[in-house]
């Protein structure tokens, strides 16, 4: 069937499974990754492969949504919900990283692994931070262009 002779419940939900499809990629991508690493696989180079195809996948759906000021987000907009969406993500990312650091520790290592976590914790926060604030910002702008756009026709 071509595109012309979908009504736009048949392309809502065209548009409804390519999404769900993007998001399941995107997770066996994940999972692979988890795999490879955890795992006792020869080749350490395919979790980096795996990890440029997600990084690339989220990046690219995130920079079309925010393009066309659709994206959003359950979390308040703005500073508040940035500052709180930075907080759990860090958080979590900061769980995992400082489990790995005690399950490579050795006996008779004299690792500081809190001080690794904090530094890690800081660092992910301030990134998160300002890349969910640059793209609520980003987004708002789009939309408010587009409210523009189609009010004068």
């Amino acid at each position: 069937m071509r595109n012309g002779e979908l009504d736009e419940r048949q392309k809502q939900k065209r548009v409804e499974a390519g999404n769900r499809s993007f998001w399941i990629v995107i997770s066996l991508c994940l999972a692979m990754n988890f795999i490879t690493l955890f795992w006792d696989v020869s080749d350490k180079y395919m979790s980096l492969g795996y990890s440029l195809i997600v990084l690339a996948g989220i990046l690219s759906y995130s920079a079309g949504n925010i393009r066309e000021g659709i994206w959003d987000s359950k979390l308040p907009a703005g500073l508040l919900g940035s500052l709180l969406f930075s907080f759990c993500f860090s958080g979590i990312i900061t769980i995992f990283y400082w489990g790995m650091l005690i399950a490579a520790r050795n006996p008779g290592d004299d690792l500081p692994v809190n001080k690794m976590a904090g530094i890690c914790f800081s660092v992910v926060f301030v990134i998160t931070f300002a890349v969910y604030f640059v793209m609520g910002w980003l987004t708002d702008k789009a939309r408010k262009r587009n409210e523009e756009k189609y009010a004068d026709e």
